[in-house]
């Protein structure tokens, strides 16, 4: 008899706790960004970028006026 009563206070004492465990899983955990949405510098400066450049590079080719264009379904093109 005794040993019912164990498991059924072992029973009680966890369904108890089970939302206290819920509660603590559905907490928001602080996320690596901070509230301007940054990534934190750790004491170091942050990264400088460039814009991006308008002028196309020597090294690429340049496109063609009228570029070849893949089929789609809409124009009868069947896979």
């Amino acid at each position: 008899m005794a040993r019912m009563a164990t498991h059924a206070a072992t029973a009680l004492a966890l369904l108890a706790a089970l939302p206290m465990f819920l509660a603590a899983c559905a907490r928001l955990e602080p996320s690596a960004t901070d509230a301007s949405d940054r990534l934190p510098t750790f004491g170091w400066t942050p990264p400088r970028m460039r814009p991006p450049s308008t002028e196309r590079p020597a090294w690429l080719p340049s496109l063609p006026l009228d570029p070849p264009r893949i089929p789609a379904p809409e124009h009868g093109f069947r896979a």
